[in-house]
């Protein structure tokens, strides 16, 4: 019995510590897929800009969720990992694909009306949002830190889009956008652990294209070259990868966590503006940037000091 006690002692600390390197390796591959997802984000929207020139909002938000559906679902079916949600996921899942496909409809419609950088402040103000409904709708922990470094965050937010008196119809429907996706972000937190993330990103995308053709595909004929659907490709490609990495990350590290890494968008979208559409950011503009990295990097420091349970025993612990 002793030898069994002492047995007991020395092996559950090794697991205990295995479980602790495996939940923060996790965590920090779930960071590593936001801020990359986030950067890459940017190029789709620049595209979506150019496009907007000569098609509606409604129109292209169809072809970016039918193009990224359909090339999220070949790769899927080529390597054998499509797995089907089962049936009691499915209004959840066309929930979350309705949220995202107007959120996408106010983010291209900002588009053509303000620079690509401060659209993209706009719509990054969800994650701020997240942050705070992820305490009260999932119960995560915040903590001082969390929230001085998310109220950072939204301090560069406000310094990119300026102040509420010269918010125009591009900044309100970028705002819009940043709260309608918000709530997907929290959805997507509350989904089954059962669903897959790769084949419930290809299922939402593939519902929203549903929801939005009726409008997308009403009236006239639209034209199409073949340089405008390779555009509508690459977008799909963008749109498919993002929504599996923000999957896969939130399964993986709270929502309070990943929030201020999705603001590397923002230093991507200030560097697209200037390089090709040659918007040059203003001193408030490197404020906000500044102050959005200076947040990201407290909250990935309060983190770091407290180890956090794994995410499955953390969503299903009581008070």
């Amino acid at each position: 019995m002793g030898l069994r006690r002492l047995a007991r002692q020395v092996v559950r600390p090794k697991s205990d510590s295995v479980g602790k390197h495996v939940n923060g390796s996790r965590q920090l591959i779930a960071i590593f897929l936001v801020v990359a997802a986030a950067s890459l984000a940017p190029v789709g929207d620049l595209f979506a800009k150019l496009l907007a020139v000569s098609y509606g909002a409604i129109f292209i938000c169809f072809g970016r969720y039918l193009a990224g559906g359909a090339f999220g679902l070949g790769v899927l079916i080529l390597s054998q990992r499509f797995r089907l949600p089962p049936l009691t996921d499915m209004p959840g899942q066309f929930l979350r694909a309705a949220i995202a496909a107007c959120s996408i409809i106010c983010l291209i419609g900002a588009l053509k009306h303000a620079p690509l950088a401060d659209v993209m402040a706009g719509f990054y103000l969800a994650p701020v949002i997240s942050t705070g409904l992820s305490a009260t709708l999932l119960g995560e922990r915040l903590g001082l830190v969390k929230s001085i470094g998310t109220g950072l965050a939204l301090f560069g937010v406000i310094a990119i889009l300026g102040p509420p008196g010269a918010f125009n119809l591009g900044g309100a429907l970028a705002i819009l956008s940043g709260v309608l996706f918000a709530f997907y972000l929290i959805a997507a937190k509350m989904a089954s652990e059962a669903e897959d993330p790769p084949s419930a990103a290809v299922i939402q995308s593939l519902m929203a294209a549903v929801c939005t053709a009726p409008l997308a595909l009403s009236g006239d004929a639209i034209p199409l070259s073949w340089p405008t659907i390779g555009l509508f490709v690459l977008i799909g490609m963008i749109s498919i990868i993002y929504q599996a990495a923000t999957l896969i990350a939130h399964r993986w590290a709270a929502a309070s966590t990943l929030a201020p890494f999705f603001y590397a968008a923002l230093v991507s979208s200030v560097g697209l503006g200037a390089v090709v559409l040659n918007e040059t950011p203003t001193p408030a503009g490197l404020l906000g940037i500044m102050a959005i990295a200076s947040g990201g990097v407290l909250v990935a420091l309060a983190d770091l000091k407290r180890p956090e349970l794994p995410i499955m025993n953390r969503t299903t612990r009581t008070a």
